[in-house]
């Protein structure tokens, strides 16, 4: 099983105050059984090193997420958009940009879902 979370911070938002908020929420992802595909809009400009994206790096980093977007997700060449898993995810190929429906870029991905199967064998 994967659990997926969808995040979006107001680009007026303080940074600072995100961080706690993600931290909070990423402890109780933490404390799920599965791991957990976090996507989303950050509006954090993760491809120059300002104090905000240097800070949420840095955040990532300490909690063994990865962020696998490397390429832009603006209109405007920024990549503001997020892909995160834990560290040890590996079942994730394919990331890339698919169009543009607004100012974003729909992102897409591969990853393996494996089936769980029960079988409830009674006498």
């Amino acid at each position: 099983m994967i659990n997926f979370a969808s995040i979006y911070r107001s680009p007026g938002s303080g940074i600072s105050v995100f961080l706690v908020e993600f931290m909070s929420f990423y402890g109780f992802l933490s404390s799920l059984s599965s791991p957990t595909l976090i996507c989303g809009d950050f509006n954090i400009h993760l491809d120059t090193d300002t104090v905000s994206s240097l800070n949420f790096k840095s955040m990532l980093d300490s909690c063994s997420l990865v962020q696998h977007i490397d390429f832009p997700t603006h209109i405007h060449g920024d990549t503001l958009d997020c892909l995160i898993t834990p560290s040890d995810f590996t079942d994730i190929d394919n990331i890339s940009n698919i169009s543009c429906i607004s100012d974003h870029f729909c992102v897409g991905c591969n990853t393996q879902l494996k089936r769980l199967c029960i079988i409830n064998i009674t006498e």
